[in-house]
């Protein structure tokens, strides 16, 4: 389907060509086509037009407020603001940024830049609904740039003062992200709103042209097996002052300059070791005919596009847990994940969820650091065998 086409195309048919998500008996209603219908149905009218013929903005607020099963707090609330003003140049500010960029520094980025949106952030001239815009309804970050944001026109000494540079007719998607350099985060939030990975990844893929690089571009499937390893190591440069724009970021780029080395933690410490083993592979015979490729790249040099290229290529990502199996979800459709849980990683399910979701084959172990060659070896083995080659 063209890009045009795709955006010309109700949400409900781009959704249902993907059918529902698996993994168990509640994943349909809280993460596929269902959870928009469920969602679809818990619109309360949280600002409403005032009717007054003096309205410059007829500005209106509508939100759902979602809760899903073994979601904890309060749910998610998305909110459909029409015909409001939004002061983006805030974040042009210095006296707003430098001081959040100053404590995300000194706390070694422990503790993310995350600037509050202040009140007047948003204007309108919708008159709020006290018994629905109250912050215990806005779960989490909602509240900021809701309940805490919003400031009526009347408040303000001049009117006139709404003067906006662009004006958008278009919807557009706000989202706060929870770090600027975790994939798994910055795609997780926003798989929320998509309801289903396959068609998020499907999205990411189009959008970035890279239909040709799929395996349904082959004329019959592959037989050769791709493995990619998924390390963890440090880079020599912060994401935030690697990919920083003057003239595209809120923050001056100028603030990131004594970011140093990014260091990680869960870093596999015979990494070589493991790549070494892994390569042993590929001399191997295995019963279903598959012969074996491993791709062991640092991502850390990759644009984002190069990245998802590699994805595109693998049957098999092996690596411990970390933002960087969000991958996962833009491998083959016969692919499978082995998630390695070391240094105390082991409660976490994320990628087990995202596996399950998609419908692909998923592998959980608890393991040493430094990581056992053998067991491992034995688990990719297992993986190999089990490919159906016939299928894409």
């Amino acid at each position: 389907m063209p890009l045009d086409e795709i955006r010309d195309t109700s949400i409900d048919m781009l959704m249902s060509s993907y059918g529902e998500a698996e993994g168990g008996p509640t994943c349909g209603a809280d993460f596929g086509n269902q959870l928009i219908k469920r969602w679809r149905d818990t619109r309360e009218v949280n600002c409403a037009p005032s009717g007054n013929s003096d309205n410059k903005l007829n500005s209106k607020i509508d939100c759902f407020l979602m809760h899903q099963n073994h979601h904890h707090g309060n749910g998610d609330n998305l909110c459909l603001m029409e015909n409001v003003a939004m002061d983006l140049g805030v974040y042009g500010h210095d006296q707003f940024t430098r001081s959040i960029i100053d404590h995300y520094v000194q706390t070694r980025h422990a503790d993310q830049p995350y600037p509050k949106f202040p009140s007047g952030f948003i204007t309108g001239d919708c008159d709020v609904q006290p018994e629905h815009w109250q912050s215990r309804v806005m779960p989490g970050w909602n509240a900021d740039l809701t309940t805490g944001a919003y400031r009526h026109i009347r408040e303000l000494k001049n009117a006139d003062q709404v003067q906006c540079d662009t004006w958008i007719e278009h919807p557009v998607l706000m989202q706060e992200r929870d770090t600027f350099a975790n994939f798994f985060h910055d795609s997780e939030d926003f798989v929320n709103k998509t309801a289903l990975v396959r068609s998020y990844s499907d999205f990411v893929i189009r959008t970035l042209g890279l239909q040709n690089v799929t395996h349904y571009a082959s004329s019959k499937p592959k037989r050769e097996v791709v493995i990619t390893y998924m390390s963890r190591r440090p880079s020599k440069e912060w994401p935030e002052k690697k990919y920083c724009d003057d003239e595209k970021s809120f923050f001056r780029c100028a603030l990131w300059q004594n970011f140093g080395p990014r260091s990680l933690g869960r870093m596999i410490r015979n990494d070589q070791d493991v790549i070494n083993a892994l390569h042993r592979l590929e001399s191997e015979s295995f019963a279903n005919g598959a012969t074996v490729k491993i791709t062991a790249v640092d991502f850390n040099v990759l644009s984002f596009k190069e990245q998802i290229a590699v994805d595109l290529q693998t049957d098999i990502m092996v690596g411990p847990h970390g933002a960087g199996l969000m991958h996962n979800i833009f491998m083959r459709d016969r692919a499978s994940l082995i998630e390695l849980f070391i240094d105390g990683s082991g409660a976490n399910r994320h990628f087990h969820n995202l596996a399950g979701w998609y419908g692909r084959k998923y592998e959980g172990v608890s393991m040493s650091n430094p990581v056992n060659i053998e067991e491992l070896l034995r688990i990719v083995r297992r993986h190999i065998s089990s490919i159906d080659l016939n299928a894409y």
